[in-house]
């Protein structure tokens, strides 16, 4: 399957009027990505509490970003999610994604959210080299 990017991501898509228009800053030295971001109640799961799918969605997409950091693209193969606090909606968060090791055909990233120092959500993903 042939990736293409059409700017329509429910995160990071700026053609998406729905979406969160994620925007990563990138580090090439430390292989690193990170963001803020605040959801919308439109993404709540429970009550003021971030739905669980879209808590995942944005710890894979630090992971990727992070990956991005080293000009490679990815798809997602796992991605191993701790749920630590509930992440509240309406409230100033912040995303960070961190490479850890790069083997022949995969990249494993690390990534977390964050409220005031606090890790909420925490994830390990491997994901798969489509190019780089």
């Amino acid at each position: 399957m042939d990736i293409q990017n059409d700017d329509s991501c429910i995160l990071c898509g700026k053609n998406n009027e729905h979406g969160l228009k994620l925007k990563f800053n990138m580090d090439k030295e430390k292989q690193m990505s990170y963001a803020f971001v605040k959801v919308s109640k439109m993404f709540n799961g429970y009550n003021g509490i971030v739905h669980g799918g879209i808590t995942c969605a944005l710890l894979d997409e630090a992971g990727f970003y992070a990956i991005m950091s080293q000009d490679i693209i990815t798809v997602t193969m796992t991605l191993n999610t701790k749920f630590k606090k509930p992440v509240p909606i309406d409230t100033d968060l912040y995303l960070e994604g961190q490479v850890i090791e790069k083997r022949s055909r995969s990249v494993i990233a690390s990534s977390k959210i964050m409220l005031n120092g606090t890790v909420l959500a925490s994830a390990v993903g491997e994901y798969f080299i489509k190019k780089s």
